[in-house]
């Protein structure tokens, strides 16, 4: 479901696939091993990102995250065509998330690209090599000191993300125009 925040910012639920999740949601599409073997963050873009996916525009891809006032840690994947960015957030507290962290190094990454709500779709995979360790490390620690999210964990992280300055542009010679927030809640 979308939430449309100021016309430029439009905010989604998404979700974490495993590989092994990803092939059973894919059998019988003719959708290639390479993608189904992956683990996938999957969720909504806006239109004009979705159009800029299908016509190849080269993307930028970076991996960050921040912790709230509260202490809860979470993780930002962001893909940027021109000035459309997709910003994926992900909590670092639940097992699967780990086990996500700890395998997509070995795996690769898929993001799996839905068009605001409608059937199409399209996969983008990425190799995220020595980009995850930062994570990594931050969830290694957070199994070790369990606690759960507050509404002011999300409501912090959701408010960082919806900023245009709470990721600036990655690619430095377009300003951002629009923002797709997908937060990611599985098993929470």
């Amino acid at each position: 479901m979308a939430v449309n925040v100021d016309g430029s910012v439009s905010v989604f639920q998404g979700r974490l696939m495993s590989p092994r999740e990803a092939a059973e949601a894919t059998r019988g599409r003719g959708i290639a091993a390479e993608y189904t073997s992956k683990w996938h963050l999957c969720g909504d873009v806006n239109e004009q990102l979705f159009a800029l996916c299908a016509a190849g525009s080269p993307p930028g891809f970076a991996v960050g995250s921040f912790k709230t006032p509260g202490g809860a840690v979470f993780a930002s994947f962001i893909l940027q065509m021109k000035n459309q960015q997709a910003r994926f957030l992900l909590p670092l507290s639940t097992e699967k998330c780990i086990r996500f962290l700890e395998q997509a190094e070995r795996t690769g990454l898929c993001l799996s690209l839905g068009r605001n709500g409608a059937e199409q779709a399209m996969l983008a995979p990425f190799a995220v090599e020595d980009m995850l360790e930062p994570l990594r490390r931050h969830a290694k620690l957070l199994s070790r000191l369990p606690r759960d999210l507050t509404a002011e964990d999300l409501r912090f992280a959701g408010q960082q993300l919806m900023s245009f300055d709470g990721a600036p542009s990655i690619m430095g010679e377009y300003a951002l125009d629009g923002i797709s927030l997908t937060v990611v809640l599985d098993n929470m």
